[in-house]
């Protein structure tokens, strides 16, 4: 019998399991279970925001967020808004998801 000790990393969110540091990192940047997660949409470079200014009287200006999915040409909304035009940022990596370049982050 072979008795072997291991090094093994806890994602510290939701337990799963890793033997390697760096993909327990990963995961940790999007397990579902992070809280005050962010939609992995605003990690992406297909994520293209818009914004419109629009007059409502004389001295006040409104700014809206326009999000739109460039590779999948659909607009996006935030997991807290109700626009039923809008398909809802996924909580999970697509298939055309494509990691943007920050800071200490390698691509």
């Amino acid at each position: 019998m072979v008795i072997q000790t291991r090094k093994v990393y806890l994602c510290g969110y939701c337990r799963k399991k890793y033997l390697s540091k760096g993909h327990c990192k990963n995961h940790e940047l999007k397990c579902s279970q992070r809280p005050g997660k962010d939609n992995i949409c605003w990690t992406c470079q297909n994520l293209n925001t818009e914004v419109i200014e629009s007059k409502i009287g004389d001295n006040t200006v409104l700014e809206t967020n326009l999000y739109s999915c460039l590779a999948k040409s659909v607009a996006l909304k935030p997991s807290m808004l109700g626009d039923e035009e809008a398909l809802r940022m996924p909580n999970r990596i697509c298939s055309d998801y494509k990691r943007k370049a920050d800071k200490g982050l390698k691509v």
